[in-house]
């Protein structure tokens, strides 16, 4: 009998990796699309893809119903891959009431346990606790409409959402002064009126990561991997072009996230963010969930969501490698398209790194569709920005 995985987010294209590697080894797969509304103007790209079985929408509110009503097994448990924070924290939250119908990533089988975790600043203790660079912080509550600022804040210093399920993208900014950090707070209570969490601004060198899969105790690193090129506009700091490196299993970084995952205790995958600075890595955060660089990291010979599938399921994963043995250069075509649109990024430039690149997030000769479909909108969003640049 097929093992049925069912992944569930809002990122299409990120999702199309997981499924291809799902599908790839042999699952039955599921895909679920968050979506604010019921009102879909256009069918995500991974609904073209050839290894989806099912695909249904759903809004926050009526996933966990979706899942017990529509995607239940009686006779083989499904794998739950959530892909954002918001599915996380949505699943993780019911975990008592799915918990006897799917094999869901969790900490310790507690419901909530997940989101205990999601808290940034509770993450860097931890890290610092296992022994990794840790940049100073500072929790800024909000309490009663208003935020509480520490009084022995540094500056420069870099403003995030404390947790990271309720915690907009705008609601980041570096502030170098005390009158620069003011007048964000002012935005952020209106945009976001959540607690943040602030960071002692360091040069940055470069952006690092590492993914993971964890039993609870035992884990597998495969790889990590260099952001080389950033998104901007609607898709700042998210990357479109990264180098995937095998990892050398005694480096200190490998030992020292192994302590962290340990005494996290998270059963799943799992990736983390480092930031390099003056030659050294600084923890900054933990992600509970599959990262884009992920499907690269299965092209370089390490398929970690079919590792988590037996992992989850019992079954014997030993004909399956865990660490990668040669370098992989990954393209996500819908960021880099992005920034064509809005005029960050020139075609010569997307068509260039697309070509360059071993590994493309959306073009597959495998399964062709998704890059059809992506590639008529992508060009059709252009020709729309032609238009209303010329109206301007």
């Amino acid at each position: 009998m097929k093992q049925t995985a069912i992944v569930i987010g809002r990122a299409d294209a990120i999702k199309l990796g997981l499924i291809r590697s799902l599908g790839e080894y042999g699952c039955n797969v599921i895909s679920i699309h968050l979506v604010p509304s019921y009102k879909v103007r256009s069918k995500p790209i991974d609904y073209y893809c050839k290894y989806v079985s099912h695909y249904y929408f759903s809004t926050s509110d009526d996933l966990i119903r979706l899942l017990v009503e529509k995607c239940s097994d009686s006779s083989c448990k499904p794998v739950l891959f959530p892909l954002d924070d918001k599915s996380v924290y949505l699943t993780d939250e019911a975990y008592d009431q799915l918990k006897e119908l799917f094999l869901i990533p969790n900490v310790g089988h507690r419901e909530k346990g997940v989101i205990s975790l999601m808290d940034k600043f509770r993450q860097k203790e931890l890290a610092r606790k296992a022994g990794l660079k840790v940049p100073k912080g500072w929790i800024i509550p909000y309490i009663n409409g208003n935020f509480e600022i520490p009084e022995d804040i540094e500056f420069p210093c870099f403003v995030k959402g404390l947790s990271s399920y309720n915690s907009a993208k705008a609601a980041q900014k570096k502030c170098d002064t005390r009158k620069d950090l003011l007048a964000f707070l002012d935005y952020c209570r209106l945009k976001s009126p959540h607690s943040l969490l602030v960071e002692k601004a360091l040069e940055i060198d470069k952006e690092v990561g590492f993914i993971a899969l964890s039993d609870g105790s035992n884990f597998v690193i495969p790889a990590k991997v260099e952001l080389l090129e950033m998104g901007e506009g609607s898709s700042h700091g998210i990357s479109y072009l990264a180098h995937v490196y095998p990892i050398d299993i005694n480096e200190s970084h490998h030992r020292l996230i192994g302590q962290l995952i340990r005494e996290i205790g998270f059963v799943g995958i799992l990736n983390f963010d480092f930031i390099e600075s003056n030659g050294e890595l600084f923890f900054v955060e933990i992600n509970f969930r599959y990262a884009a660089y992920g499907y690269a990291v299965h092209k370089a010979g390490v398929n970690l969501p079919a590792l988590c599938v037996n992992m989850m399921s019992g079954a014997n994963a030993d004909n399956i490698p865990t660490v990668i043995d040669h370098d992989v250069v990954y393209f996500n075509e819908k960021i880099a398209i992005k920034g064509v649109i809005e005029r960050h990024l020139s075609w010569k430039k997307y068509f260039r790194l697309s070509k360059s690149a071993d590994c493309p997030l959306v073009a597959s000769s495998d399964d062709p569709s998704p890059y059809r479909h992506f590639m008529w909108r992508s060009f059709r969003g252009y020709l729309k920005s032609l238009v209303k640049n010329k109206e301007r």
